[in-house]
């Protein structure tokens, strides 16, 4: 059986940085709280005083600002036209 591919590239560890530099510093932090420290959302809730629900929002809206982020850095200015 073979393998499945992944069509997402690797992503640049700068252009991560770049990337999430530009987030609001709430989405950020329950963002990195949540991936990068492995925290539940309710845990992460309470290190931003927010409820769960408020918190999964938060990671909700940082992933989508990161995704379009780096599909903007990515793309050439060829295909923006």
């Amino acid at each position: 059986m073979s393998q499945p591919i992944d069509p997402s590239p690797p992503i640049d560890p700068a252009r991560l940085e770049r990337a999430l530099k530009s987030l609001p510093w709430l989405e950020r932090e329950a963002f990195l709280l949540k991936t990068r420290d492995q925290l539940s959302y309710a845990e992460v809730g309470v290190c931003l005083g927010l409820s769960p629900e408020a918190t999964e929002a938060c990671v909700v809206a940082a992933l989508i600002r990161l995704y379009a982020r780096l599909e903007a850095m990515e793309r050439p200015w060829w295909r923006f036209w």
